[in-house]
């Protein structure tokens, strides 16, 4: 396999050059690579300016500039940027992170935000019969809808699709669990400057969620959506957050929240996980419910959780 130079344009107008032999995409499977070369915070290929915290965790741009510490060590960053990881992403292809809803192009780094802009998928699922949507497009399972909808992209296998109680619950979305006879589904809702982990309850289509001592509701919300093999419940074993764990949200601090979930009086609720604190929070009618016994909604890669800690 030839070697090749590839050269771009960093923040500031620095040019980034860099080495790499053919393409990538001949030497490993793309969900793995991506899911190597990701951001550790939002999951998204990260383009430059990539930096690293001080114990060498790379981070996008956009999440450096909304968190005080790393998400996987806690320490702080750096104004050290990655130089080599940066080449290598704009110079190597990747699937579209709409690959969920369909997209089966492989993407230049240094042409994937662009790409995404204009991607027929990026309002979900379309027919082949159909026109290329606009970005104010309905939800793709309610055509009847007027209402816009958002998707934020966790990486390749899921995504946050915005919704409320008056709309049906989105296809694909990951289950957390059940309380009295009625399922639950993984969703989140901003507070207060933070944005929370919790459950939506496919009867009332209301989201709860718990902070500090009081369980709160929410009728408009993000719900989680993922294809059934890209997703998982792994046990926290004695209170550890298993690898590859998906964050859900954030306190109004920027502390990572990852999704949990636990047993309770014969249910199974879901509410949010933080790192360093090793118990499950979460709500059963209107009591907020602090569990050590739990489970984590993990990342995974032909069934088994990816272990990125290492990254």
């Amino acid at each position: 396999m030839s070697s090749s130079t590839a050269e771009k344009t960093g923040e500031g107008g620095e040019n980034i050059k860099t080495r790499y032999c053919g393409d990538l995409a001949e030497l490993a499977d793309l969900d793995v690579l991506t899911r190597q070369l990701e951001c550790p915070s939002c999951y998204e290929v990260p383009l430059p300016p990539i930096y690293l915290c001080t114990a060498g965790h790379n981070v996008c741009f956009s999440c450096k500039s909304q968190l005080n510490k790393c998400p996987l060590c806690k320490a702080p960053f750096s104004t050290t940027r990655n130089f080599v990881m940066e080449g290598v992403i704009l110079a190597s292809k990747f699937n579209c992170n709409y690959k969920h809803h369909g997209c089966v192009e492989l993407v230049l780094g240094e042409k994937f935000h662009e790409h995404a802009k204009t991607c027929l998928y990026r309002n979900g699922a379309i027919s082949k019969e159909k026109e290329p949507q606009s970005s104010s497009s309905t939800n793709a399972n309610d055509e009847s809808s007027s209402r816009p909808t958002t998707v934020r992209h966790v990486g390749g296998c899921c995504q946050w699709i915005s919704s409320s109680s008056n709309d049906p619950i989105p296809q694909d979305a990951v289950e957390g669990g059940f309380e009295h006879g009625t399922l639950l589904y993984v969703s989140r809702s901003p507070y207060n400057g933070g944005i929370f982990p919790g459950k939506l309850n496919a009867q009332s289509r209301k989201h709860f969620f718990p902070l500090g001592t009081e369980g709160r509701t929410s009728d408009d919300y993000e719900v989680l959506v993922a294809s059934p093999d890209s997703v998982q419940w792994v046990t926290a074993e004695r209170g550890q957050i298993p690898p590859n764990p998906i964050i859900g949200g954030r306190t109004e601090l920027g502390e990572a929240l990852y999704i949990g979930r636990c047993g309770f009086n014969g249910n199974l609720t879901t509410g949010w996980v933080l790192p360093w604190n090793n118990r499950v929070m979460t709500t059963y009618n209107t009591m907020v419910i602090s569990n050590g016994i739990f489970e984590v909604l993990v990342k995974t890669e032909l069934g088994v959780a990816l272990d990125l800690s290492s990254t």
